[in-house]
């Protein structure tokens, strides 16, 4: 049993594989047991067609019965491993690949399962060492590639992760998520047309994708194109109607259209379903004082700040804002408090005063 969470495609058989029945086979198992007690084949055995089950207890009891008597059993103690880890206990799932890796120091699946767990824990940097290994054992090793590439994107080594999924990408030209994660870290580097491009060949590969199309509308956006970015983001909420960040960037695409309304209504609907929303408040705020509703904006921005009362960007806004109305003090305050803060923005802003 390989751990694999990267939607790996299947690949044809020479001939039609026959339909396993796993209930059956685990009441045969359990025959077997009872037969042959000291059989550890047989709790090996029942312990798979469980685990597809998603009978993850059940699974685990029969590896732990059958390593009791193979403690050896290196195939059985990396099928544990995966058990535990998808049960959230990382640390005995690594213990076991350890063991793998002890008895089969080439097996290529131990050092890929181990990077899993690692990254899992946090070690995100164990995890790429347990990549690296799998993929000088195997140079051709897809997942491990795919893998390493999310680990070094979590560590901001955006080109290391882009490289990495060039060589998936070559792999397994039909791997719609290596296409798709390859987009996501082309946007951090600003690359937005490199994401566009690998948002569209995801979705050619694979239209059920949907999580893309909001990606692809804030990199659309960054072009400025901000008719494919609406249109993305509003294909986004039809699939679902409570994805509140479409929502609030559908907004910004609205305001930078300069269709205000729109944007409003869009913020109106994130405070609908997320009523503590501090964004759609500040955006409220943005949108109110484009309108020269002063007062209205001041108050957003005051409901902003009394639910996140470290919010940079509010102090800022409702800093420029008294400024603009002639209440200079208050908003120098407010600009003050906001640079205190870290916001660089703050302090150029007080410069110019």
């Amino acid at each position: 049993m390989k751990r694999d969470k990267t939607n790996k495609s299947n690949k044809t058989a020479p001939t039609k594989p026959r339909k396993v029945n796993p209930y059956k086979r685990i009441e045969k198992c359990t025959k077997w047991i009872e037969e042959c007690p000291n059989s550890p084949s047989a709790y090996f055995e029942r312990a798979r067609y469980k685990y597809q089950l998603g009978d993850w207890e059940g699974a685990l009891s029969d590896f732990d019965a059958g390593l009791l008597i193979r403690p050896d059993d290196e195939s059985s103690l990396n099928s544990r491993g995966i058990v535990k880890s998808d049960m959230g206990d990382q640390l005995g799932a690594i213990d076991d690949y350890d063991k793998v890796i002890a008895l089969v120091p080439e097996c290529k699946e131990a050092w890929h399962n181990r990077g899993i767990a690692n990254f899992e824990t946090g070690n995100v940097q164990e995890a790429i060492m347990d990549y690296t290994t799998a993929i000088e054992i195997d140079p051709y090793y897809r997942d491990a590639f795919f893998g390493r590439a999310i680990a070094k994107s979590r560590q901001g080594d955006y080109h290391g992760a882009i490289e990495d999924y060039d060589e998936v990408i070559y792999l397994e030209p039909e791997f719609a998520r290596a296409w798709y994660f390859r987009a996501l870290d082309k946007f951090m580097l600003e690359d937005n047309q490199g994401a566009i491009d690998d948002y569209d060949n995801a979705l050619d590969i694979d239209p059920d994708l949907t999580e893309i199309y909001y990606n692809r509308a804030l990199a659309k956006n960054h072009v400025f194109d901000y008719r494919g970015a609406l249109e993305d983001h509003t294909l986004a909420i039809k699939l679902d109607p409570e994805f509140i960040l479409a929502y609030l960037n559908r907004a910004v695409t609205r305001f930078d259209m300069f269709d205000l309304e729109g944007a409003l209504a869009d913020n109106l609907k994130a405070l609908e379903i997320e009523p503590e929303n501090v964004y759609a408040h500040i955006g409220i705020g943005v949108i109110k004082s484009e309108m020269g509703e002063f007062r209205e904006a001041y108050d957003a921005f005051c409901r902003a700040i009394t639910l996140e009362p470290r919010h940079a960007r509010a102090y800022l806004l409702r800093g420029v804002l008294q400024i603009d109305r002639g209440y200079r003090e208050t908003g120098r305050k407010d600009l003050l408090y906001a640079a205190s803060l870290g916001l660089k923005e703050a302090y150029d802003i007080l410069n110019d005063d």
